[in-house]
């Protein structure tokens, strides 16, 4: 199955809707946008789909971009430009840095991409041997469970957790392990 394929069996087909393609997109819209991004990375056919693109040596973080942008497009309503909104997701922590929800939806779902092309690109043992490491992590754990004010807080205590450049895909956006 190819890539085109299997985000057609996700997706199914475009409905023809009115996408936004500017303005700011509204707290319900990225909400929507992380709720779906989660069953997207928790759904099997997906996984093997990154899994069989990286054998085949096709870009994984790109297979993962293809598919947020359809989220953005078919799931999230009101619908918005797929590649608008992915560029919407670098203000994220600009934007809502006194949101305590979106900020932990938006770490929360950083690091489910980085684990799902993780899982794609390493074999099964090493994976497990890297998730078991990860989770036994404080400043995860601190990150997950955080007050509102260790959030808010988080960013600007920690400069090595600014983004360069955001690119849609986790690896620019955590701090070092």
């Amino acid at each position: 199955m190819d890539m085109k394929s299997l985000l057609s069996s996700f997706f199914g087909e475009y409905e023809g809707k009115a996408l936004q393609k500017q303005g700011e997109v509204s707290k319900d819209q990225i909400i929507q946008f992380f709720n779906h991004g989660r069953q997207l990375f928790a759904d099997q056919e997906f996984k093997l789909g990154l899994a069989m693109a990286h054998r085949h040596r096709r870009d994984v973080q790109r297979f993962v971009d293809q598919a947020q942008a359809k989220i953005w497009e078919q799931k999230v309503n009101p619908a918005v430009q797929g590649d608008y909104g992915i560029t919407c997701l670098s203000r994220i922590r600009q934007r809502f840095q006194n949101d305590a929800e979106v900020l932990r939806m938006f770490y929360e779902f950083v690091h489910l991409e980085e684990k799902i092309l993780d899982e794609a690109e390493m074999p099964g043992e090493v994976f497990k041997q890297k998730t078991s490491r990860k989770f036994s992590r404080p400043w995860l754990i601190r990150l997950l469970v955080a007050p509102t004010a260790g959030i808010k807080a988080a960013p600007a205590a920690h400069p090595q957790w600014q983004c360069q450049t955001f690119r849609p895909g986790p690896r620019h956006c955590l701090p070092p392990l």
